[in-house]
C-alpha cells in the first residue's frame, strides 16, 4: 500500500482500504472484494506473479467454469520456477476434471465438439460415451407480424442473448457499419437479449434492440430474419442456431468457433466467415440469391427435426446407456 500512496500521480486510480486491525488475506480479499465498484474484480499477489497483463487473455475464457493459468514460457523465470510451473501444468491436466472423467462409466455430450475436447484433454478413456445432445421443441412463428408490429420492411440479421465482449457482440456493429458504407445496401440488426450494445452513432438509427422478449416474439424474429448472426468464439452447443433453423433461416457464424462452424456444417444450414470480407460476402449471397438463403434455413430445420427431436434424443440417450 505505501507503494501505491507514493505514486503522485497514480498512473490508474487507486483506492487504498486499511483495516482496523490486521485480519488474515481472507478478510482483506473479503473486503476488497465487497468494496469493487467495476465488472470484473482481479486479486494478484503483491509480486504480481500473475502479470495483470494477463486479464485480456483470462477475459476470453470468461464462460468456462475453471480457468487454470500457467508461468511457462514467462521471460526471466527462474529454472526452478519454470520445472514448478510445468510440473502445475501436468498435475492440472491429469488430476481433477480428468480424474472426474475417467471415473464415470459414461458421459452423455451436447455436441460433438464437447466429446472432442474431452478426448484432446483427457484421451478416449475420459471421453467414454456418445453424443446424445439435448431435446428441441418445434414451434409456429409469424414473420410478416413481427415485421408489422415493428414497422421494419427492410431484411436484417438478428442476434439473440447476451451482449458482451466474450460473445463478439462488438463485431456486430462495427461489420454492420462497414457493410452499408462499403455496399450502399439497406441492412438492418436486430438485438434481443440483455447488456449494452456498442454501436457507432451512424448505424444507431439502423438498429432494433428489443431488450427481453418472450420465446414466441423472439421466435417470430428469427423467421422474419435474412439470417441469425452468431459472432462468439467461445460456445459449446449454440441452442440458438437451433432455434433459427426451427424458424426456417440460416445462420451466419465465425470460422474459428470450432462448435457452430461444425452444427452449421453438420446441418447444411449456415456460413462461416473467418473476415470481414468473408462475412460481407456472405450476406450478399444470402441477399441476392435468397432461394439459397431459404434452402439453406429449411436444411437446418430439417436436421433439428431428425437429429434433436425429442424422440431422437430418447433414442440415442437410450442407446448412450446400454
Amino acid at each position: 500500500s505505501s507503494v501505491a500512496q507514493e505514486r503522485d500521480p497514480p498512473a490508474v486510480p487507486i483506492r487504498v482500504l486499511r483495516q482496523p486491525v490486521n485480519c488474515g488475506k481472507g478478510a482483506a480479499v473479503r473486503r476488497g472484494a465487497l468494496e469493487a465498484k467495476g465488472a470484473w474484480v482481479l486479486m494478484s499477489d503483491v509480486d504480481l506473479s500473475a502479470p495483470l497483463t494477463e486479464f485480456p487473455r483470462l477475459a476470453e475464457k470468461a464462460d468456462a467454469c475453471i480457468v487454470c493459468g500457467s508461468r511457462h514460457g514467462r521471460p526471466g523465470m527462474p529454472l526452478h520456477r519454470r520445472i514448478l510451473s510445468a510440473l502445475f501444468s501436468i498435475c492440472a491436466r491429469l488430476a481433477g476434471v480428468g480424474e472426474m472423467f475417467r471415473a464415470c462409466g459414461k458421459c452423455l455430450f451436447n455436441a460433438a465438439g464437447e466429446k472432442e475436447l474431452a478426448v484432446r484433454l483427457f484421451g478416449e478413456d475420459g471421453a467414454r460415451g456418445e453424443v446424445v445432445g439435448m431435446g428441441m421443441d418445434d414451434f409456429a412463428a409469424d414473420p410478416a407480424g413481427f415485421r408489422a408490429r415493428h414497422r421494419i420492411e427492410a431484411p436484417f440479421l438478428i442476434y439473440c442473448g447476451r451482449r458482451e465482449p466474450l460473445k463478439g457482440t462488438p463485431m456486430i456493429c462495427d461489420y454492420l457499419a462497414a457493410f452499408r458504407s462499403r455496399t450502399g445496401r439497406d441492412l438492418r440488426m436486430v438485438f434481443t437479449g440483455t447488456g449494452e450494445i456498442p454501436c457507432p452513432p451512424k448505424v444507431r438509427p439502423f438498429v432494433t434492440d428489443l431488450g427481453f422478449v418472450d420465446e414466441q416474439e423472439k421466435h417470430d424474429a428469427m423467421a422474419a430474419a435474412l439470417a441469425f448472426f452468431h459472432p462468439s468464439r467461445l460456445e459449446s452447443f449454440g441452442i440458438v442456431l437451433f432455434e433459427s433453423w426451427l424458424a426456417g433461416r440460416p445462420c451466419l457464424v465465425r470460422d474459428q468457433s470450432p462448435v457452430l462452424k461444425a452444427q452449421c456444417q453438420a446441418a447444411n444450414g449456415g456460413l462461416w466467415f473467418r473476415n470481414y470480407a468473408e462475412f460481407e460476402e456472405s450476406v450478399l449471397l444470402l441477399l441476392d440469391k435468397p432461394e439459397t438463403a431459404d434452402a439453406l434455413g429449411a436444411a437446418g430445420r430439417g436436421f433439428v427435426l431428425r437429429e434433436y427431436a425429442w424422440e431422437a434424443i430418447d433414442r440415442k440417450f437410450r442407446s448412450a446407456m446400454r
